[in-house]
């Protein structure tokens, strides 16, 4: 199951108000002017990071980081998250939503949901203003939740490349180059360096991608370190699980 945030709708702008008149001061005094209000502070939150657990019984955790988290009133946090599945109009709304300060982090529970669909945040708002997301943050929190695997067969000097957990992998173009790496083979003191860039289609084998290294492998025998270096997804460095 794969989430992502929705795009923000445009904002229509309000409609100007009609200037407020006086009636004029029969001892020709002067206007006074209008009451500015006591509080004119507002909530300022941005949301920088999206992370939902395994669906169980169609049910999920959802996780909601926010970079930035400022409120008018301290003591209201009226929150409101709905998901929904790609080509439907049903949106789900998480239950038991709870905001953790030290954390910064809003959790909730989704139910009603199916495996192996993608799903995306409908609706995120705070006290009825929609949330905004740090795209660029968003992004990063999807491929710190990802992990890449690499596995090297000496028998048959292939390695096998595997990507997990990237929430957003089946939203990207079929051909999109998302992946990047170096694959480093060593013998004593010899290195060869295999530059690589794999696209959606590529890695959306549950198996992972196997890469033939015959070419690089001289002898049937030879004792070769290989390993996988300078990962990046979508630009952005991911670490090699072991």
């Amino acid at each position: 199951m794969n989430f992502e945030a929705a795009s923000a709708p445009s904002q229509q702008p309000s409609p100007t108000p009609a200037p407020k008149t006086e009636e004029p001061k029969e001892n020709g005094g002067s206007e006074q002017q209008a009451d500015q209000p006591e509080n004119s502070k507002k909530d300022d939150v941005v949301a920088s990071g999206v992370k939902i657990s395994e669906v169980k019984n169609n049910t999920a955790t959802i996780e909601v980081t926010f970079s930035k988290f400022e409120l008018a009133d301290a003591n209201k946090k009226d929150f409101v998250l709905e998901v929904i599945k790609k080509a439907d109009t049903n949106p789900i709304q998480a239950s038991d939503l709870k905001y953790d300060e030290a954390s910064k982090t809003l959790s909730g529970k989704l139910s009603g949901l199916n495996s192996n669909v993608d799903y995306e945040i409908s609706k995120l708002t705070l006290n009825g203003k929609e949330v905004k997301f740090n795209e660029e943050e968003l992004l990063k929190s999807y491929v710190k939740n990802a992990k890449l695997f690499m596995t090297f067969n000496k028998e048959n000097k292939k390695i096998n490349v595997k990507l997990q957990n990237f929430d957003i992998l089946n939203s990207l173009e079929e051909n999109q180059p998302i992946l990047t790496f170096d694959i480093e083979i060593k013998k004593d003191s010899s290195l060869q360096v295999v530059h690589k860039s794999l696209t959606k289609n590529q890695l959306s084998n549950l198996n992972g991608l196997e890469i033939d290294l015959k070419d690089k492998m001289n002898g049937n025998n030879a004792n070769y370190d290989v390993k996988l270096t300078n990962a990046k997804l979508l630009n952005v460095n991911i670490e090699t699980q072991k």
